[in-house]
């Protein structure tokens, strides 16, 4: 669906305060409540608007919302070119919707798009959701299941300990931090 679940919210939201970052790629936007966010916060903690571009691979979703990003492609994730690194990077309810050998190659090679000292946030449902298209979006199908060993194999470290939300759901938000040069 084009939205996140609102219980990772805050924690992303504490991420974007920690790390300060100038630079934003949000991946699988759908209808740009990630964009809204940063809009409201920017202001506060950092006293100015990152530059924030998003990836979406479905352009029914645009909305009001995406005016809140310098720029959207409307590309399937993992055909958008990496041309630059990037202070944080989010991937809230992305990874699901492939299967985990694909899931794998775009964790790796968004880690590696990454800033000395960047961040790579990651949510997913900690349960499998069955879902097909949503509103004729084929790409809203899930295909896998990610498990707490499968982020610590790739690097990330938790954000927070799964828990129920109030829809009902369990998500994991976990992140990757890229060293310090």
């Amino acid at each position: 669906m084009p939205i996140s679940s609102h219980a990772i919210l805050p924690y992303v939201v504490s991420e974007f305060e920690a790390q300060k970052p100038e630079t934003i790629l949000d991946l699988g936007i759908g209808n740009g409540i990630f964009g809204a966010m940063v809009y409201n916060y920017a202001d506060i903690f950092l006293g100015k608007m990152p530059c924030l571009i998003g990836v979406e691979a479905w352009g029914d979703y645009k909305g009001p919302l995406w005016d809140c990003y310098d720029h959207v492609f409307v590309t399937p994730i993992e055909d958008y070119e990496i041309m630059e690194k990037w202070d944080m990077i989010v991937m809230l309810d992305v990874l699901e919707h492939w299967n985990r050998e694909d899931g794998r190659k775009q964790l790796a090679r968004f880690k590696a798009a990454l800033n000395p000292g960047g961040v790579f946030i990651v949510s997913t449902p900690a349960i499998f959701c069955k879902q097909g298209a949503y509103k004729g979006n084929p790409y809203e199908e899930h295909k896998s299941l990610w498990t707490p060993e499968a982020f610590d194999k790739a690097g990330f470290v938790p954000v927070r300990k799964p828990r129920l939300s109030i829809l009902g759901e369990c998500m994991l938000i976990y992140k990757f931090k890229q060293e310090e040069k």
